[in-house]
């Protein structure tokens, strides 16, 4: 069984089926809907009727693991596998779940506890989201497996790992923590609408699906900024959103060449752009 667990989502699924398509992709967090009488766990949020004010209850604080309980519940080993059509029956699983990078030996020993004393699976194979991205690569790109340096850049939901490489193994002492992440654009994104707009401090659950159903890179920053001049069909960037008041504003925003996430001086010594902050520090 492989479980890929992270502070926004987890990911689970059996290592003979496509890593493409795993069986349970779900929310990792608990939460109450407005006038719900039950709590909602995971991907039951899709329940729900009115996102506003949706306060969420997570695991994990500041990227680390911290509630087992909770993840538990989430997890809800028992009950997927009935939903499939499968016996639960740990001890003759092996189990290969992601962990996150410089994970402290207490937070490990909690984990260890619940894998084999709660769960009782077989076996445990614990292993980084950035090994694990490392490998696929050189599966996928033979050519460059004979290459001896790496360098893989995780980005999550609460900060950003470069992680250097060489013959396959992580080069610790080098290794960058960046605190940008899924967490910070979103909420930069609450301060943009709730300074311009709408008062969305609160609705962390709904900008971030706001965020990642209408956000992107622009390729081509110039060229999308004069599409967003135009009118009618021509105009392929402008989105409708019904916001909490259920009505449709349109409303038309002019961003900075330089986002400002990527502009924090967030590793000191150097307030450039992060890439360049990223390239300063490990030089």
């Amino acid at each position: 069984m492989v479980i890929d667990c992270g502070a926004s989502t987890v990911k689970m699924g059996w290592a003979e089926e496509s890593l493409i398509n795993p069986t349970r992709i779900a929310p990792n967090f608990v939460t109450r809907g407005k006038g719900a009488q039950n709590k909602l766990v995971a991907e039951q949020i899709e329940s729900c009727r009115d996102y506003t004010g949706i306060f969420m209850k997570r695991p994990y604080d500041k990227g680390y693991l911290l509630n087992w309980q909770l993840q538990k519940q989430i997890w809800r080993l028992p009950e997927m596998y009935k939903e499939i059509g499968k016996k639960f029956n740990p001890s003759e699983t092996n189990l290969l779940l992601t962990e996150p990078l410089f994970n402290p030996d207490s937070l490990r020993k909690n984990m260890y506890e619940v894998i084999f004393e709660d769960y009782g699976f077989k076996s445990l194979c614990n292993c980084t989201s950035p090994m694990l991205s490392l490998y696929d690569y050189q599966t996928n790109h033979p050519h460059v497996a004979s290459n001896p340096c790496a360098l893989v850049i995780d980005s999550g939901y609460s900060f950003t790992h470069v992680v250097p490489f060489f013959d396959n193994v992580k080069l610790t002492y080098a290794i960058k923590r960046i605190n940008v992440g899924g967490k910070l654009l979103t909420n930069y994104l609450k301060e943009v609408v709730s300074y311009r707009q709408w008062n969305m401090t609160q609705e962390t659950y709904l900008m971030n699906i706001i965020k990642e159903k209408l956000c992107y890179v622009p390729l081509n920053f110039l060229k999308d900024l004069e599409i967003t001049k135009l009118k009618g069909d021509k105009n392929n960037i402008k989105r409708r959103y019904v916001l909490p008041d259920n009505i449709t504003n349109t409303t038309g925003y002019i961003k900075d060449l330089e986002p400002k996430p990527s502009s924090y001086n967030l590793l000191g010594g150097n307030s450039g752009p992060l890439e360049e902050q990223v390239i300063f520090k490990i030089t």
